[in-house]
Order: C-alpha cells, then sequence, then structure tokens
C-alpha cells in the first residue's frame, strides 16, 4: 500500500523534473547535507557538468535504492534531471566505493581533507577534466598506499590547476626542493619518496596555510600525517 510520504514524493519529483533535460554523467560525491524529513543535499563534481548541487530526495528512508551510491568519496554513474533550483538524482551506480578510506580513521580524516578543500575551491557548474582526473587519481592512490605524500600533492595540484600561482617566498628554503618535487614529479616517483613524516605534517601545515589564503577562510578539517598505520 502506498504510504502518504510516498504520494507526496511523487508528486515533488513530478513538480521538480518538468522543467529540465536529463543528464547522465560520472561523479565524486564531495559534500551531504540533511534536508526536510527524508532527503540530502549532495554536491557531486561531475565529469560533464562540474560541480553542481543535486537534491536526492527519500535518501534517508531505509527502502532507498539511493541510499548506499551517495556516499562521501563515492566514485559514480548518476542520473540527473535539471529541476527549477538545483539537479534531481534520479538514479545512481556505483563505480567505486574506496572502502579502505573508509575504514581507516585517520585515513578517512585525510580524505576528509582533501574533499574539503576541493569543495571550497570549486565554482558550481565549471566543467574542468583535469581537475576531476586529479581528484579522482589521488583517491584510488590514498586508498591503496595510504602514503602522506598524496595529500600535499593533491593540495599543491589543485591550487596550480586553479590558477594560483605561489611565489618561492610562501615556501621556507627547506620546504622548496619538497615542494618543486611533488608539483613537477609524476605520481610514480612521489610514492617512492621517502621523506620524514614530521617534515611531511610541517608541509601540509604550510600548504593549508596557503590554501587558506587563498580561500579567505579556515579549512574545518585538521590533519595528523604523522601517523603509523
Amino acid at each position: 500500500m502506498t504510504s502518504n510520504y510516498d504520494l507526496i514524493l511523487f508528486w515533488e519529483c513530478y513538480i521538480y523534473l518538468m522543467p529540465g533535460k536529463f543528464v547522465k554523467t560520472k561523479a565524486i560525491v564531495l559534500k551531504r547535507t540533511n534536508y526536510k524529513e527524508a532527503d540530502k543535499i549532495v554536491t557531486l563534481y561531475t565529469l560533464e557538468l562540474g560541480k553542481i548541487t543535486t537534491l536526492a530526495k527519500g535518501i534517508r528512508k531505509l527502502s532507498s535504492k539511493k541510499r548506499s551510491h551517495l556516499e562521501l568519496f563515492n566514485y559514480l554513474n548518476i542520473y540527473l534531471v535539471e529541476g527549477k533550483n538545483w539537479y534531481i538524482a534520479t538514479q545512481a551506480e556505483s563505480i567505486h566505493l574506496f572502502p579502505k578510506i573508509k575504514q581507516n580513521y585517520e585515513i578517512t580524516q585525510w580524505g576528509y581533507y582533501m574533499l574539503e578543500i576541493f569543495e571550497k575551491m570549486t565554482n558550481e557548474m565549471e566543467q574542468n577534466e583535469n581537475l576531476f582526473k586529479l581528484l579522482l587519481k589521488s583517491l584510488i592512490l590514498l586508498e591503496k598506499h595510504q602514503k602522506p605524500d598524496i595529500i600535499n600533492t593533491f593540495n599543491l595540484h589543485l591550487i596550480k590547476i586553479q590558477g594560483f600561482n605561489p611565489e618561492e617566498s610562501s615556501f621556507s628554503p627547506a620546504s622548496r626542493d619538497y615542494m618543486k618535487q611533488i608539483l613537477v614529479g609524476k605520481y610514480e616517483n612521489i610514492l617512492k619518496m621517502e621523506t620524514p613524516e614530521a617534515k611531511v605534517q610541517k608541509y601540509h601545515e604550510i600548504l593549508k596555510k596557503l590554501t587558506e589564503e587563498i580561500l579567505e577562510r579556515k579549512i574545518k578539517t585538521s590533519l595528523d600525517l604523522d601517523f603509523k598505520n
């Protein structure tokens, strides 16, 4: 028997879906916020559209088929329709869930940092394939290797792709060689670096401060990269 909520959900979706076009795209889940009784506002970075805000109706219900697919970090195929105020998620199919990132508290925090700075440094509806590839590749490598240099490499490349070119004076003399290595080196070589984790932490704090200066606001996620897993 159809519940009152299901009937309301049907008519709300009908009203929302009427104006827009349908889009299928690959996406990574950046952020989620509870909305109304059983919905969530989900921020995605998509291959086709860039960063978008989507409404996932009924996703907080245990019976929702989209529930497990729209978790943070997930890489997925998503079907969208353009509504009046935002895109509506009509269907989602997971490609990769990054379980090893989610199972380890410290590594999850590293991932949260990546998602937070990425979400804050990107604008709505500005498609950039290089940014999409950077985030996806960095998450894949973080899950596989759990190496702190990946965080700093991601942070610095994100700054550069977004058009910011920090002057050498932004870095201490001791950190300049490291920054140059992670900026111009291939990930395969960066994974072979043996920088002491205490120094990696110090360089992270430099990059975090630089990112906050660019954003003109604080980054909430705090990291301990001097971590033995």
